[in-house]
């Protein structure tokens, strides 16, 4: 893929800001004028040669709507175009930043303190969880008594008092730093991007645990999701308005990734492998709130499943999109709560949905129908597919441990059936969350709970697909030496704007140090290079090899 370097001007742009050029030379009086039109060698008729008035503007508008326009095709050599750190600007009137930063403390309490007004219950987490982990590492098996029961678990840092170890069990009891539950209202900031401006846009900060963490330990690097229509019923001129093609973006704080380059590489590799998938890219995040330009940090760019991903990865983008979570949303059961739709909001109608689940549930007595009744509203092949290169990787915190992370698609060009597509993908190639453990290749220790994995890995033909697919990763999508590689070059191309006189610094950073970051490679518990090796001779194992 061809990259243009940030700040030159795209050939479509050079055209009519030479013919804007010439045009303001005509008018200026220039050549052999006669005030109406003039010739521009200024030897032939008046007007002979001269650049219509109303070319030009076509021109102007034509290049304005692919920057701003919904019709224009989304640009994603200018977007997400890779071996480059892109840069972009916010400016945030400081009344709006302030106004953002005090809905985060109504809701979660002072930075750097306690938790405010949630949805949910706040307070410290229960002192015998935290004296279990005096003393051990994050990631140590741990237990301690709760009212006379034992409960058993690991130690894992929370966002509480600026951030502490506590015995986490599978279930957490109450008394534990809550999540947020809640979106952070939007607000209208500009946008700057390679010299354009998009004004009146929405943003918002975004996440559950990212966002609660940052800000219980003071920092104020937060992932944020913008809108380029938001405001578009109060500014009509921002019908539709689009950032090169795009309606949506979201924008990545890194959390819980000391290499920055996680989601990154994880979006690359499902792509390869034939997942449906967001494209991400590298970002510098400045905003303006105020007092000029400040360093937000690096950021990585991903690409809006309910925008860009149906328009470009599937042949029809009619269908229902849902974006899973909670009741239902691990496949034990049908509720419709857990299944949110994201497109045809306005038809209450899960039938889609519930016909997979019933067909997941019935009666596997006789395989072959078995199979057939539920390949019927499933594209079972792509999640077996999605199955095999994210138990590959190693990425727990998905389903099969927690149920998100994902979206269904319900393709048209594909017979309706739910097409499974991954989401936030922070957390790949690390072998255990604190709490939970990566699932193993071999998927034993995966129960009824999670049927969707369960019933298809006891299925001997389902099963060996995903073997398959297993096989064929380790050797291409995932091959060690190309794999390790690719870490290298993305560890090296954004090093300059994470640790260094450009690097992320204070406030903006959730790096605990920048050696955190420079040897993110290569030492520590979650060093990605030893863990690509170990994840190779797991496979080794379970492939017989």
């Amino acid at each position: 893929m061809t990259t243009r370097r940030p700040g030159t001007v795209p050939p479509r742009a050079t055209a009519w800001i030479v013919a804007a050029c010439l045009a303001l030379l005509s008018c200026s009086g220039g050549g052999s004028g006669n005030g109406s039109g003039t010739d521009i060698g200024g030897d032939g008729p008046a007007g002979a040669d001269a650049i219509p008035t109303e070319d030009i503007a076509s021109e102007l508008a034509s290049a304005l709507s692919l920057s701003h326009g919904k019709k224009a095709p989304d640009d994603y050599d200018r977007v997400f175009g890779e071996g480059v750190v892109h840069r972009i600007d916010l400016v945030i009137p400081q009344a709006t930043y302030a106004a953002m930063l005090a809905e985060l403390e109504e809701r979660l309490g002072p930075p750097g303190g306690k938790g405010g007004k949630g949805d949910d219950p706040k307070g410290p987490p229960p002192k015998a969880g935290v004296d279990a982990c005096v003393g051990l590492a994050p990631g140590t098996e741990c237990s301690w008594m709760d009212k006379g029961v034992e409960v058993k678990g690991k130690c894992t840092m929370i966002p509480f008092a600026g951030g502490i170890l506590f015995c986490m069990p599978a279930e957490p009891p109450p008394g534990i730093q809550p999540l947020t539950g809640w979106d952070p209202s939007y607000v209208e900031i500009s946008v700057k991007f390679e010299e354009e401006l998009w004004e009146h846009v929405g943003m918002r900060f975004k996440g559950n645990s990212t966002l609660n963490h940052a800000w219980q330990i003071g920092k104020r690097k937060f992932s944020f999701r913008l809108n380029f229509d938001k405001y578009e019923d109060q500014y009509p001129e921002t019908d539709d308005q689009r950032f090169w093609g795009f309606q949506e973006v979201i924008f990545n704080s890194n959390w819980r990734d000391d290499s920055m380059i996680r989601e990154f590489l994880a979006c690359e590799l499902f792509r390869k492998g034939g997942v449906k998938a967001s494209r991400a890219a590298f970002y510098r995040v400045f905003a303006d709130v105020g007092e000029g330009p400040v360093y937000w940090g690096l950021y990585t760019l991903v690409e809006d499943v309910s925008d860009s991903v149906l328009d470009n990865q599937f042949d029809d983008d009619d269908g229902n999109l849902y974006k899973p979570d909670g009741a239902g949303a691990d496949f034990t059961h049908f509720d419709a709560q857990g299944f949110v739709k994201k497109t045809n909001e306005e038809l209450e109608d899960w039938s889609d949905v519930q016909a997979v689940i019933d067909a997941l549930h019935a009666d596997p007595t006789d395989a072959d129908a078995w199979r057939a009744g539920l390949d019927k509203g499933f594209a079972v092949e792509a999640f077996l597919r999605w199955l095999a290169l994210n138990t590959l990787v190693g990425n727990w915190d998905s389903y099969g441990n927690i149920a998100h992370n994902y979206y269904l698609y319900a393709d048209w060009s594909n017979l309706g059936r739910l097409t499974w597509i991954p989401w936030d993908l922070n957390e790949a190639f690390r072998s255990t969350g604190g709490v939970k453990d990566a699932l193993s290749l071999g998927l034993a220790e995966v129960t009824d709970k999670w049927p969707l994995i369960r019933y298809l890995a006891d299925e001997p033909a389902y099963f060996q697909i995903y073997r398959d697919f297993v096989a064929d990763f380790a050797d291409t999508v995932f091959a060690a030496e190309a794999t390790k590689a690719r870490m290298e070059e993305l560890h090296t191309l954004v090093a300059p704007y994470v640790v260094g006189p450009e690097g992320e610094q204070g406030e903006f950073t959730l790096l605990e140090s920048s050696d955190a970051f420079t040897n993110a490679l290569v030492s520590g518990s979650t060093a990605l290079l030893p863990y690509v090796d170990q994840r190779h001779e797991a496979a080794k194992a379970f492939l017989g090899r």
